[in-house]
């Protein structure tokens, strides 16, 4: 058998270290990939909510819109959130105890949707209803919370990986599993974080998150957030119940939230009136 050529020798070498290298970036790529559905916000970056203190009244309930917290908005606990957290107030106005059955929510395309409970479920009905435009037409600009989204998948990265990995796998099988030794440790550790970061993600849901049927009193009025589907142009927020065997609703008008995931077109200036 003849030795190999000084050439041979080099090229082979050369790339049995280009194979060793790109398995330890993917590895390492791995350790620190954690998907974006499962982050959260740290608390030092989020901005403090504005205060709405929007009120619904009727004879036996009171209740209060307190804030609004939207996709990459002031308050956003969740990196990338597809759904909107409604934080509401609600006290009973007599003696005795009333019970908050249900909610919904109306937005510009005028379908009342009740709050959800799972907040997976709730981003996937929010990127259905947002890759048709929310039925809102085609001359209706809908951008998500206070910028336009750009929706990213991991498709391409992932792509991008084995296109790097892929050329030198079937020649030089030591070199693949020697760095596969390593891989699933990493991987391991990915798939550790995106789990812990899901729970995570449903803890903190849970916690902020106004269970129905829910009971209030003047003393202990029931507080926390409805989370809907995100919706467009939302007009109204309506609770029912029943107070002393009696049912009720409540509307709080959202007239100042008529623009939310809206992008406005530019009204022409008037004839003569340009710059």
């Amino acid at each position: 058998m003849f030795p190999p050529t000084p050439v041979f020798s080099r090229w082979r070498h050369f790339a049995r270290n280009g194979v060793t290298f790109a398995l330890a970036a993917t590895a390492l790529g791995f350790a620190g990939c954690i998907s974006s559905r499962y982050r959260m916000n740290r608390e030092a970056d989020r901005r403090p909510v504005p205060a709405l203190n929007l009120p619904g009244d009727s004879a036996v309930v009171a209740a209060r819109l307190d804030a609004v917290v939207v996709y990459r908005g002031p308050g956003s606990w969740k990196r990338d959130a597809y759904w909107d957290e409604y934080v509401v107030t609600v006290a009973g106005r007599g003696p005795g105890p009333v019970t908050v059955e249900s909610a919904t929510l109306t937005g510009r395309a005028t379908a009342a949707v009740a709050p959800g409970t799972d907040p997976w479920a709730l981003e996937k009905a929010s990127r259905t209803l947002l890759a048709r435009n929310f039925d809102l037409g085609k001359d209706v600009v809908v951008h998500l919370g206070g910028g336009f989204v750009v929706i990213t998948g991991t498709a391409t990265a992932a792509f991008t990986v084995a296109a790097a990995t892929g050329a030198g796998w079937g020649s030089f099988g030591a070199a693949a599993v020697a760095g596969a030794v390593v891989a699933p440790v990493f991987v391991g550790a990915s798939i550790y974080r995106n789990v812990s970061g899901k729970h995570g993600v449903e803890r903190e849901f849970a916690r902020r998150r106004l269970v129905l049927p829910a009971t209030a009193t003047p003393e202990h009025p029931a507080q926390g957030s409805l989370f809907f589907p995100i919706t467009p142009g939302p007009r109204r927020l309506t609770l029912q119940g029943q107070a002393d065997g009696q049912p009720f609703s409540v509307t709080i008008d959202l007239a100042a939230l008529k623009d939310l995931h809206l992008k406005m077109p530019v009204k022409p200036e008037p004839v003569g009136q340009g710059k």
